[in-house]
Protein backbone atom coordinates (compact mmCIF):
# COMPACT_ATOMS: atom_id res chain seq x y z
CA UNK A 1 0.00 0.00 0.00
CA UNK A 2 1.43 3.23 -1.08
CA UNK A 3 1.30 5.56 2.21
CA UNK A 4 -0.51 8.93 1.63
CA UNK A 5 1.31 11.99 1.36
CA UNK A 6 -0.63 15.02 1.17
CA UNK A 7 0.15 18.76 0.66
CA UNK A 8 -2.22 21.40 2.00
CA UNK A 9 -2.33 25.36 0.37
CA UNK A 10 -3.78 27.70 2.46
CA UNK A 11 -3.21 31.70 2.92
CA UNK A 12 -0.13 32.56 4.18
CA UNK A 13 -0.08 35.17 6.52
CA UNK A 14 3.59 36.97 6.54
CA UNK A 15 5.73 39.93 6.71
CA UNK A 16 6.73 42.24 3.58
CA UNK A 17 9.95 42.90 5.24
CA UNK A 18 12.58 40.97 3.28
CA UNK A 19 14.98 38.66 5.44
CA UNK A 20 18.06 37.36 3.75
CA UNK A 21 19.38 33.69 4.29
CA UNK A 22 22.62 33.51 3.94
CA UNK A 23 24.20 29.91 2.11
CA UNK A 24 27.95 30.42 3.75
CA UNK A 25 31.00 31.56 1.96
CA UNK A 26 31.60 29.69 -1.42
CA UNK A 27 35.06 30.86 -1.14
CA UNK A 28 37.70 33.31 -3.34
CA UNK A 29 36.69 34.05 -6.60
CA UNK A 30 34.73 36.42 -8.79
CA UNK A 31 30.97 34.39 -9.20
CA UNK A 32 30.06 34.85 -12.70
CA UNK A 33 26.63 32.43 -13.10
CA UNK A 34 24.60 30.47 -11.65
CA UNK A 35 22.06 27.50 -11.66
CA UNK A 36 19.35 25.84 -8.97
CA UNK A 37 18.97 21.96 -9.73
CA UNK A 38 15.38 20.45 -8.81
CA UNK A 39 16.28 18.96 -6.34
CA UNK A 40 17.55 22.69 -4.80
CA UNK A 41 21.52 22.22 -5.38
CA UNK A 42 23.61 25.93 -5.98
CA UNK A 43 25.76 25.38 -8.76
CA UNK A 44 28.56 28.47 -9.26
CA UNK A 45 30.96 29.28 -11.92
CA UNK A 46 33.29 31.60 -11.05
CA UNK A 47 36.91 32.73 -11.67
CA UNK A 48 39.79 34.54 -10.39
CA UNK A 49 39.41 38.18 -10.71
CA UNK A 50 42.54 40.59 -11.32
CA UNK A 51 44.56 37.52 -13.01
CA UNK A 52 45.60 37.58 -16.30
CA UNK A 53 46.84 34.88 -19.10
CA UNK A 54 47.04 30.73 -17.86
CA UNK A 55 46.50 31.92 -14.47
CA UNK A 56 42.68 32.05 -14.60
CA UNK A 57 40.88 29.36 -12.82
CA UNK A 58 37.49 28.50 -14.17
CA UNK A 59 35.88 26.92 -11.01
CA UNK A 60 32.92 25.34 -10.69
CA UNK A 61 31.32 25.03 -6.89
CA UNK A 62 28.22 23.63 -5.78
CA UNK A 63 25.71 24.03 -2.47
CA UNK A 64 24.00 20.76 -1.37
CA UNK A 65 21.72 22.29 1.11
CA UNK A 66 24.48 22.34 3.90
CA UNK A 67 28.02 23.11 2.80
CA UNK A 68 30.13 24.07 -0.49
CA UNK A 69 32.11 21.54 -2.35
CA UNK A 70 34.75 22.28 -4.82
CA UNK A 71 33.94 20.46 -7.96
CA UNK A 72 36.64 20.15 -10.80
CA UNK A 73 38.46 23.60 -12.43
CA UNK A 74 36.82 23.47 -15.80
CA UNK A 75 39.17 25.46 -17.30
CA UNK A 76 43.11 26.25 -16.67
CA UNK A 77 43.31 29.51 -19.18
CA UNK A 78 43.11 32.86 -20.49
CA UNK A 79 39.04 32.48 -20.10
CA UNK A 80 37.31 35.74 -20.83
CA UNK A 81 35.54 36.34 -17.40
CA UNK A 82 32.22 37.85 -18.61
CA UNK A 83 31.71 34.99 -21.07
CA UNK A 84 31.05 32.02 -18.80
CA UNK A 85 27.60 30.26 -18.53
CA UNK A 86 26.40 27.48 -16.39
CA UNK A 87 23.41 25.36 -17.96
CA UNK A 88 21.33 22.56 -15.80
CA UNK A 89 19.35 19.91 -18.48
CA UNK A 90 17.49 17.44 -15.77
CA UNK A 91 20.38 15.95 -13.65
CA UNK A 92 23.34 17.09 -16.53
CA UNK A 93 25.73 19.83 -15.94
CA UNK A 94 26.99 22.04 -18.95
CA UNK A 95 29.23 25.00 -18.84
CA UNK A 96 30.17 27.28 -21.75
CA UNK A 97 32.85 29.93 -22.04
CA UNK A 98 35.36 31.89 -23.88
CA UNK A 99 39.02 31.50 -24.09
CA UNK A 100 41.36 33.97 -25.84
CA UNK A 101 42.96 33.52 -28.72
CA UNK A 102 43.66 36.87 -30.09
CA UNK A 103 42.43 40.52 -30.87
CA UNK A 104 39.94 39.18 -33.09
CA UNK A 105 38.98 35.91 -32.11
CA UNK A 106 37.91 33.61 -29.35
CA UNK A 107 37.47 29.89 -28.80
CA UNK A 108 33.95 29.14 -27.32
CA UNK A 109 34.15 25.52 -25.41
CA UNK A 110 31.14 23.53 -24.15
CA UNK A 111 31.66 20.80 -21.67
CA UNK A 112 29.14 18.39 -19.63
CA UNK A 113 30.20 16.95 -15.88
CA UNK A 114 30.57 13.43 -16.49
CA UNK A 115 32.17 11.04 -14.03
CA UNK A 116 33.30 14.02 -12.04
CA UNK A 117 35.12 15.23 -14.61
CA UNK A 118 34.38 18.00 -17.25
CA UNK A 119 34.12 17.16 -20.87
CA UNK A 120 34.13 18.98 -23.77
CA UNK A 121 31.06 18.09 -25.95
CA UNK A 122 32.41 19.00 -29.47
CA UNK A 123 35.24 21.06 -31.21
CA UNK A 124 35.19 24.34 -30.17
CA UNK A 125 33.37 27.69 -31.79
CA UNK A 126 35.53 30.14 -33.12
CA UNK A 127 33.67 33.42 -33.01
CA UNK A 128 35.04 37.11 -33.02
CA UNK A 129 35.91 39.16 -29.73
CA UNK A 130 32.10 41.37 -30.12
CA UNK A 131 29.93 38.24 -30.29
CA UNK A 132 32.05 35.40 -28.03
CA UNK A 133 32.11 38.26 -25.01
CA UNK A 134 28.65 37.85 -24.19
CA UNK A 135 26.55 34.78 -25.72
CA UNK A 136 23.96 32.68 -24.33
CA UNK A 137 24.20 28.69 -23.73
CA UNK A 138 20.53 26.57 -24.12
CA UNK A 139 20.35 22.94 -23.94
CA UNK A 140 17.08 21.02 -23.95
CA UNK A 141 15.46 17.95 -22.20
CA UNK A 142 17.31 15.99 -24.68
CA UNK A 143 21.17 17.44 -24.62
CA UNK A 144 20.67 19.36 -27.70
CA UNK A 145 22.88 22.31 -26.80
CA UNK A 146 22.61 26.11 -28.51
CA UNK A 147 25.06 28.76 -28.40
CA UNK A 148 23.59 32.15 -29.64
CA UNK A 149 26.13 34.60 -30.36
CA UNK A 150 28.17 36.46 -33.19
CA UNK A 151 30.13 34.82 -35.75
CA UNK A 152 32.07 34.91 -38.19
CA UNK A 153 34.63 37.70 -39.50
CA UNK A 154 32.19 40.46 -38.92
CA UNK A 155 30.48 40.82 -35.21
CA UNK A 156 26.91 42.20 -36.81
CA UNK A 157 26.80 38.36 -38.21
CA UNK A 158 24.64 36.90 -35.19
CA UNK A 159 24.23 32.87 -35.41
CA UNK A 160 22.87 30.33 -33.60
CA UNK A 161 25.05 27.32 -33.39
CA UNK A 162 23.41 23.98 -32.70
CA UNK A 163 25.23 20.56 -31.69
CA UNK A 164 23.46 17.71 -32.38
CA UNK A 165 25.31 14.15 -32.41
CA UNK A 166 28.76 15.83 -31.64
CA UNK A 167 28.31 18.29 -34.92
CA UNK A 168 27.78 21.69 -34.58
CA UNK A 169 25.92 24.04 -37.26
CA UNK A 170 25.47 27.49 -37.99
CA UNK A 171 22.43 28.94 -38.26
CA UNK A 172 22.53 32.87 -39.49
CA UNK A 173 19.89 34.50 -37.89
CA UNK A 174 18.50 37.81 -40.23
CA UNK A 175 18.39 41.38 -39.20
CA UNK A 176 20.72 40.62 -35.94
CA UNK A 177 23.43 42.27 -34.57
CA UNK A 178 26.20 40.92 -32.29
CA UNK A 179 26.82 40.76 -29.14
CA UNK A 180 22.87 40.00 -28.61
CA UNK A 181 22.85 37.56 -25.96
CA UNK A 182 22.91 37.21 -22.51
CA UNK A 183 22.98 34.11 -20.11
CA UNK A 184 19.01 32.92 -19.95
CA UNK A 185 17.95 35.66 -22.35
CA UNK A 186 16.08 32.67 -24.49
CA UNK A 187 14.89 29.85 -23.40
CA UNK A 188 13.32 26.32 -24.78
CA UNK A 189 9.39 26.23 -25.18
CA UNK A 190 7.37 22.90 -24.58
CA UNK A 191 7.11 21.74 -28.77
CA UNK A 192 12.02 22.01 -28.05
CA UNK A 193 11.67 25.27 -29.90
CA UNK A 194 13.86 27.61 -29.35
CA UNK A 195 12.78 30.92 -28.19
CA UNK A 196 15.07 34.44 -28.25
CA UNK A 197 15.57 38.38 -28.64
CA UNK A 198 17.41 39.76 -30.91
CA UNK A 199 18.52 43.80 -31.43
CA UNK A 200 19.92 45.77 -33.68
CA UNK A 201 20.67 49.53 -33.96
CA UNK A 202 18.93 52.05 -36.30
CA UNK A 203 18.64 56.05 -36.75
CA UNK A 204 15.28 56.83 -35.94
CA UNK A 205 14.39 60.96 -36.00
CA UNK A 206 18.18 61.38 -36.32
CA UNK A 207 18.79 59.84 -33.19
CA UNK A 208 20.32 56.47 -32.22
CA UNK A 209 17.55 53.65 -31.10
CA UNK A 210 17.32 50.13 -30.93
CA UNK A 211 15.31 47.28 -32.64
CA UNK A 212 14.29 44.62 -30.94
CA UNK A 213 12.35 41.32 -31.91
CA UNK A 214 11.82 38.05 -30.38
CA UNK A 215 12.34 35.09 -32.93
CA UNK A 216 11.69 31.05 -32.87
CA UNK A 217 13.76 28.79 -34.21
CA UNK A 218 11.80 25.74 -35.10
CA UNK A 219 14.07 23.17 -36.89
CA UNK A 220 16.33 24.85 -39.20
CA UNK A 221 13.23 27.73 -39.81
CA UNK A 222 13.30 31.47 -37.74
CA UNK A 223 9.77 33.05 -37.61
CA UNK A 224 9.04 36.12 -35.60
CA UNK A 225 6.75 36.23 -32.40
CA UNK A 226 4.90 39.61 -32.42
CA UNK A 227 5.80 43.12 -33.57
CA UNK A 228 9.43 44.79 -33.73
CA UNK A 229 9.58 46.93 -31.02
CA UNK A 230 11.97 50.27 -31.96
CA UNK A 231 13.02 51.75 -28.39
CA UNK A 232 15.63 54.42 -27.30
CA UNK A 233 15.38 53.54 -24.33
CA UNK A 234 16.70 49.86 -24.19
CA UNK A 235 17.84 46.79 -26.69
CA UNK A 236 21.24 46.51 -25.37
CA UNK A 237 20.59 43.70 -22.50
CA UNK A 238 17.15 41.83 -22.96
CA UNK A 239 15.68 39.25 -21.19
CA UNK A 240 12.64 36.53 -21.97
CA UNK A 241 10.75 35.27 -19.71
CA UNK A 242 7.59 33.05 -20.04
CA UNK A 243 4.57 32.90 -17.81
CA UNK A 244 2.80 29.95 -16.54
CA UNK A 245 -0.51 30.58 -19.08
CA UNK A 246 2.14 30.63 -21.94
CA UNK A 247 2.67 34.52 -22.33
CA UNK A 248 6.02 36.31 -22.93
CA UNK A 249 7.80 38.87 -21.14
CA UNK A 250 10.51 40.75 -22.28
CA UNK A 251 12.67 43.78 -20.27
CA UNK A 252 15.27 46.06 -21.62
CA UNK A 253 17.78 47.65 -20.12
CA UNK A 254 20.06 50.50 -21.65
CA UNK A 255 20.87 53.91 -20.63
CA UNK A 256 20.01 53.42 -17.06
CA UNK A 257 16.44 52.72 -18.03
CA UNK A 258 14.55 49.22 -17.69
CA UNK A 259 11.51 48.90 -20.12
CA UNK A 260 9.13 46.09 -19.39
CA UNK A 261 7.34 44.74 -22.09
CA UNK A 262 4.10 41.86 -22.38
CA UNK A 263 3.69 39.93 -26.11
CA UNK A 264 -0.28 40.20 -25.98
CA UNK A 265 -2.63 39.22 -29.49
CA UNK A 266 0.90 39.03 -30.95
CA UNK A 267 1.63 42.70 -30.09
CA UNK A 268 4.12 43.93 -27.87
CA UNK A 269 2.73 46.33 -25.27
CA UNK A 270 4.81 48.24 -23.02
CA UNK A 271 4.64 48.32 -19.16
CA UNK A 272 4.54 52.10 -18.23
CA UNK A 273 6.54 51.48 -15.01
CA UNK A 274 9.89 52.21 -16.23
CA UNK A 275 12.99 52.19 -13.28
CA UNK A 276 16.56 53.85 -13.37
CA UNK A 277 18.85 51.75 -11.61
CA UNK A 278 21.63 51.66 -13.67
CA UNK A 279 22.12 49.06 -16.67
CA UNK A 280 20.76 45.73 -15.64
CA UNK A 281 21.62 42.25 -16.76
CA UNK A 282 19.77 40.50 -14.29
CA UNK A 283 16.29 39.58 -14.17
CA UNK A 284 13.56 37.04 -13.94
CA UNK A 285 9.99 36.66 -13.09
CA UNK A 286 8.05 34.92 -10.39
CA UNK A 287 5.79 32.11 -11.71
CA UNK A 288 3.32 34.74 -11.13
CA UNK A 289 5.04 37.80 -13.93
CA UNK A 290 6.44 39.58 -11.11
CA UNK A 291 9.85 40.98 -12.13
CA UNK A 292 12.84 40.93 -10.34
CA UNK A 293 16.10 42.80 -11.44
CA UNK A 294 19.23 44.16 -10.13
CA UNK A 295 22.23 46.41 -11.14
CA UNK A 296 25.73 45.52 -9.81
CA UNK A 297 25.06 46.65 -6.11
CA UNK A 298 21.14 46.23 -5.52
CA UNK A 299 18.03 44.20 -6.40
CA UNK A 300 14.66 45.56 -7.02
CA UNK A 301 11.09 44.38 -7.47
CA UNK A 302 8.44 45.56 -10.21
CA UNK A 303 6.69 48.18 -8.77
CA UNK A 304 9.03 48.85 -6.01
CA UNK A 305 11.49 52.12 -6.70
CA UNK A 306 13.33 50.91 -3.06
CA UNK A 307 15.85 48.15 -3.35
CA UNK A 308 15.01 45.13 -1.53
CA UNK A 309 18.85 44.23 -0.80
CA UNK A 310 21.75 46.06 -0.63
CA UNK A 311 24.98 44.31 -0.34
CA UNK A 312 26.95 45.34 2.43
CA UNK A 313 29.59 44.92 0.06
CA UNK A 314 30.74 43.52 -3.32
CA UNK A 315 28.37 43.18 -6.32
CA UNK A 316 25.18 41.17 -7.50
CA UNK A 317 26.23 38.90 -9.98
CA UNK A 318 22.95 37.10 -11.01
CA UNK A 319 19.35 36.89 -9.33
CA UNK A 320 17.08 33.81 -10.15
CA UNK A 321 13.96 32.72 -8.96
CA UNK A 322 13.30 29.45 -8.40
CA UNK A 323 10.58 27.51 -6.12
CA UNK A 324 9.32 30.22 -4.63
CA UNK A 325 12.82 32.34 -4.08
CA UNK A 326 14.55 34.50 -4.77
CA UNK A 327 18.04 33.66 -5.77
CA UNK A 328 21.03 35.94 -5.45
CA UNK A 329 24.75 35.38 -6.49
CA UNK A 330 26.86 38.17 -4.37
CA UNK A 331 30.78 38.40 -4.24
CA UNK A 332 31.56 35.83 -1.80
CA UNK A 333 28.28 33.61 -1.66
CA UNK A 334 24.84 32.94 -2.86
CA UNK A 335 21.74 34.56 -0.61
CA UNK A 336 18.15 33.47 -0.88
CA UNK A 337 14.54 34.88 -0.10
CA UNK A 338 11.32 33.55 0.06
CA UNK A 339 9.16 35.76 -3.09
CA UNK A 340 6.50 37.72 -0.61
CA UNK A 341 3.87 39.72 -3.29
CA UNK A 342 1.84 42.72 -1.98
CA UNK A 343 -0.29 40.96 -0.89
CA UNK A 344 2.21 39.09 1.83
CA UNK A 345 1.10 35.57 0.50
CA UNK A 346 4.36 33.88 -0.66
CA UNK A 347 4.89 33.15 -4.15
CA UNK A 348 2.71 36.21 -5.07
CA UNK A 349 -0.06 33.85 -5.40
CA UNK A 350 -3.71 33.65 -4.06
CA UNK A 351 -5.47 30.00 -3.10
CA UNK A 352 -8.55 30.66 -2.17
CA UNK A 353 -9.62 27.21 -2.14
CA UNK A 354 -7.97 24.41 -0.28
CA UNK A 355 -6.53 21.68 -2.89
CA UNK A 356 -4.32 18.91 -1.77
CA UNK A 357 -2.26 16.26 -3.93
CA UNK A 358 -0.85 12.90 -3.42
CA UNK A 359 1.93 10.84 -3.62
CA UNK A 360 4.37 13.75 -3.87
CA UNK A 361 7.30 12.66 -5.29
CA UNK A 362 5.00 10.56 -7.86
CA UNK A 363 6.39 8.40 -10.40
CA UNK A 364 2.50 7.68 -12.44
CA UNK A 365 -0.34 9.96 -11.28
CA UNK A 366 -1.19 12.74 -8.95
CA UNK A 367 -4.37 11.86 -6.83
CA UNK A 368 -6.25 15.28 -6.40
CA UNK A 369 -8.83 16.62 -4.01
CA UNK A 370 -10.37 19.85 -5.35
CA UNK A 371 -13.51 21.67 -6.45
CA UNK A 372 -11.16 22.74 -9.42
CA UNK A 373 -11.54 20.73 -12.87
CA UNK A 374 -9.09 22.36 -14.89
CA UNK A 375 -5.08 21.87 -14.82
CA UNK A 376 -2.26 22.89 -16.27
CA UNK A 377 1.47 21.44 -15.57
CA UNK A 378 4.10 23.61 -16.22
CA UNK A 379 8.23 22.50 -15.86
CA UNK A 380 10.80 24.64 -13.18
CA UNK A 381 10.99 27.69 -15.75
CA UNK A 382 7.68 28.19 -16.02
CA UNK A 383 6.57 26.95 -19.30
CA UNK A 384 3.23 25.06 -20.25
CA UNK A 385 3.93 21.60 -20.80
CA UNK A 386 0.22 20.39 -20.78
CA UNK A 387 -3.34 21.19 -20.02
CA UNK A 388 -6.58 19.28 -19.24
CA UNK A 389 -9.71 18.25 -17.38
CA UNK A 390 -9.52 16.13 -14.82
CA UNK A 391 -10.99 12.66 -14.92
CA UNK A 392 -11.42 10.48 -11.73
CA UNK A 393 -9.35 13.04 -9.00
CA UNK A 394 -6.49 11.96 -10.78
CA UNK A 395 -4.01 13.53 -13.39
CA UNK A 396 -1.69 10.96 -15.86
CA UNK A 397 2.15 11.86 -14.69
CA UNK A 398 3.87 9.41 -16.22
CA UNK A 399 5.31 10.77 -19.26
CA UNK A 400 6.79 13.67 -17.64
CA UNK A 401 10.65 13.49 -17.50
CA UNK A 402 11.84 13.31 -13.95
CA UNK A 403 12.09 16.64 -12.11
CA UNK A 404 10.25 19.48 -10.44
CA UNK A 405 7.24 20.68 -11.68
CA UNK A 406 3.82 23.15 -10.47
CA UNK A 407 0.21 21.87 -10.87
CA UNK A 408 -2.37 24.55 -11.66
CA UNK A 409 -5.88 23.83 -10.74
CA UNK A 410 -8.76 26.46 -11.86
CA UNK A 411 -12.27 26.55 -12.14
CA UNK A 412 -15.19 28.96 -11.28
CA UNK A 413 -12.68 32.03 -11.69
CA UNK A 414 -10.84 30.67 -8.93
CA UNK A 415 -6.52 29.46 -9.46
CA UNK A 416 -4.57 27.24 -6.96
CA UNK A 417 -0.75 26.46 -7.69
CA UNK A 418 1.60 23.98 -6.18
CA UNK A 419 4.44 22.43 -6.76
CA UNK A 420 5.18 18.57 -7.00
CA UNK A 421 8.11 15.99 -8.17
CA UNK A 422 8.25 13.67 -10.90
CA UNK A 423 10.42 11.06 -10.43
Amino acid sequence: MKKRCTLFLAIVSTSLAYSWDYLGTKGTGNGEDFEISTNGDVYVADYDAGLTGSNILLRVKKFNGSSWENLPNASEGSIIGTAVDIELSGSDIYISYAEFVNFSYYSVFVKKYENNKWVQVSTSLRMPTGGASIFDLVVDSDGVCYVLGAAGPSSTTAKIHKLVNNQWSAITIPNAQGPTFHDRSSYIDANKDLIFPISKYLFVNGGLASEISVLKLSGTTITSLGNTVSTTKGGTYNKLRVLSNGTIKLVTSDNSVNTFYTLESNVWTVNPIETTIGISTNADIDIDGKWYFANASKIFEEGNTTAIYTPTSGVVADIKLYDGNIYALVSDGVIKQPVISATGLENGSSFENEMAIYPIPTSEKLNTFSQLNNYAIFNSFGVLIEKGTISGNSINVSQLDNGVYYLQLSGNGTTSRTKFIKQ
